[in-house]
């Protein structure tokens, strides 16, 4: 494609610039908070004080030096010469190379970039850190564009795995619009060969994504959603290519259709996977930023939708700020920006939800029930209970749900008790895989050691779908929460079980009860499972288990003996880490013996 040199300077059709309004906000705000980081590899003997720098320098050398850790893959240098279709983790996954193709690292070339432009310089900082800190110091702008041109000369379009996916496609595109329009401007971007190459490849981009909109048959995902999002920030960004106004309308109507096909009336995302939420609300929000920054208006029944999505997230975060792990989670984002940036982009796009300015819910003391998306949060002061009684997600496929219906995950004073086991990993090791999605991993009821979806043999990302539910009553109110509900998974089996669980949380004495009662005949083998958070000390007692962590202690008490056995525990995409599990074996004649009855009591 033949660039005028003449055109790169109009990159804007509106008054307004719009990522650099947007960086303005988001890379200045949040992306660049300095933070007291002990540069250890640039400090020198006889230094009395300690410099104060961004930790973006750290990840930034790293990448400077070819060194990646993504997905659990653990710091690895890939050498001079990048193999950008390689799975360098040695898991034989495509979503390595995908990872690391996205280019979301060049948010923190950016971020050190601007840093350098911004940091004071101060007493005790050697000459090797003032030089890394000087305005004029390229260095960053240099790697950001060394390591694009790279990526373009060897993944040619269409070649390779990493054009099998106009999801892939359209997050690179977005960091790469990233990067352009932070360091256009510096002595290396501004060369005419290498604007047209990079611009060449804007194109070529927008052209892929276009032609391989992940349409599903019968429903779209989260895949869609992302290609839609870079073509509007390609057509909205790029108004220079005569394909730019397709790219914007194709997006602007579809986001508009998937909103509502893909989100359910109380907010909740449809895949039936927190992490997923979070991911699509980002897609969502950052294109109804980009929109709104150009004087583009979604409909406001999309702008409704947008704000219940957040109004989920809003609630469900716990109070220690993490997201619940409640379905499919494989770190996936946008911008690899910090963790509190939702709340900042809400409080953009709804000004009037004053309670959005709120980092991680603080206000967000009441207990809520989302009866589409079937996700239920108890909660008063700091004791927090999040409790899954919903699907499979997907109209029924479960591509990105767990076997956890009625699972929950306990948190007390910022504290994590009760946790979910993650997710590790997904095609590299298929036995894994459905280990960590497993009825079994979850803190819920497994009966004669069936799932209460089968798993597909063809596939990891669907399942049947036999655990339907029924939500019999959610009442909530200053005194207590009660949610009763119950699952079919098990009526498949040759002696059917119904399995019904019953939340009863006490709200005056910061106590929750859980019942769990079986309908059915014959003799079954009941497995009931709770996953203790790493750092959580355990202790047996008369009457259950007395569990601690951080001078906070908690007592179990349960209908008969627990066995604590080492676990694992996935806490992001990729990684496992030691833990322990609590379960108790019955083996009984249901109809004769069917109800059971917990108690989670803080001490």
């Amino acid at each position: 494609m033949n660039i005028k040199s003449r055109h790169l300077k109009y990159i804007f059709t509106t008054p307004i610039p719009t990522l650099l309004r947007i960086s303005a906000n988001i890379i200045r705000s949040k992306l660049l908070t300095l933070r007291r980081v002990k540069l250890e590899d640039e400090l020198r003997e006889g230094q009395t004080q300690e410099p104060i720098f961004p930790s973006a320098l750290f990840r930034a050398n790293m990448i400077e030096e070819h060194e990646f850790d993504i997905l659990g893959s653990g710091p690895i240098n890939l050498g001079k010469n990048i193999d950008w279709q390689k799975d360098f983790s040695g898991r034989n996954e495509i979503k390595v190379p995908w990872e690391l193709s996205r280019f979301q690292f060049l948010s923190t070339l950016i971020k050190a970039y601007e840093t350098q432009k911004v940091a004071p310089p101060r007493r005790g900082i050697n000459c090797l850190a003032l030089a890394s800190l000087a305005p004029d110091n390229p260095k960053y702008a240099e790697k950001a564009k060394e390591l694009i041109r790279d990526w373009i000369l060897k993944n040619p379009l269409g070649e390779g795995v990493n054009w099998q996916s106009s999801m892939e496609a359209a997050i690179r595109a977005c960091n790469f619009s990233l990067a352009w329009f932070f360091l256009k401007n510096t002595d290396s971007w501004k060369e005419k060969n290498w604007q047209k190459t990079f611009l060449t490849s804007i194109v070529e981009h927008g052209k892929f994504i276009l032609r391989n909109l992940e349409y599903g048959p019968g429903f779209n995902t989260n895949h869609l959603i992302a290609g839609l999002t870079g073509l509007l920030f390609l057509g909205i960004l790029f108004p220079q290519f005569r394909e730019a106004r397709k790219w914007k309308a194709v997006a602007i109507k579809d986001l508009e259709n998937e909103i509502q096909n893909q989100v359910y009336e109380d907010g909740v995302n449809f895949e039936a996977s927190i992490p997923y939420h979070e991911l699509v609300f980002e897609f969502f929000g950052m294109s109804a930023l980009i929109c709104q920054e150009n004087e583009i208006t979604f409909s406001p029944e999309f702008t409704s939708r947008l704000e219940q999505m957040f109004e989920f997230i809003f609630y469900y975060k716990k109070p220690n700020g993490q997201t619940p792990q409640i379905g499919d989670n494989d770190s996936g984002c946008l911008f690899a920006l910090d963790k509190k940036h939702k709340f900042w982009l809400a409080a953009q796009l709804f000004p009037l939800n004053t309670k959005f300015a709120q980092e991680y819910g603080a206000n967000a003391q009441k207990s809520i029930g989302f009866n589409f998306g079937k996700i239920y949060i108890m909660r008063k002061n700091d004791f927090y209970c999040i409790v899954d009684a919903g699907e499979g997600g997907q109209n029924g496929n479960a591509g990105h749900a767990h076997n956890d219906t009625f699972s929950f995950e306990l948190n007390v004073g910022g504290e994590d008790f009760i946790i979910d086991s993650g997710t590790y990993i997904y095609t590299g090791d298929p036995l894994s895989r459905n280990r960590f999605r497993s009825t079994r991993a979850h803190n819920t009821v497994t009966i004669d050691n069936e799932e209460m979806n089968r798993f597909r043999s063809n596939t990891v990302f669907s399942m049947h779908d036999d655990a339907k539910t029924q939500i019999n009553k959610w009442d909530s109110n200053e005194a207590r929460d009660i949610l009763d509900a119950e699952h079919y998974g098990y009526k498949r089996l040759k002696n059917p079980v119904i399995h019904r669980r019953i939340f009863d949380f006490d709200k005056k004495n910061l106590t929750l009860k859980i019942t769990d009662h079986f309908a059915g005949k014959g003799e079954h083998e009941l497995s009931f499972n709770f996953h203790f958070a790493p750092g959580v000390e355990i202790k047996k007692t008369s009457t259950g288990i007395e569990i601690s962590k951080n001078g906070i202690k908690i007592e179990i008490v349960s209908p008969q003996e627990f066995a604590i056995h080492d676990d694992e525990i996935s806490p992001s995409y990729g990684v496992k880490i030691p833990s322990k599990t609590a379960t108790m074996k019955v083996k009984c004649d249901i109809s004769k013996n069917n109800n059971f009855d917990f108690i989670f009591r803080q001490l």
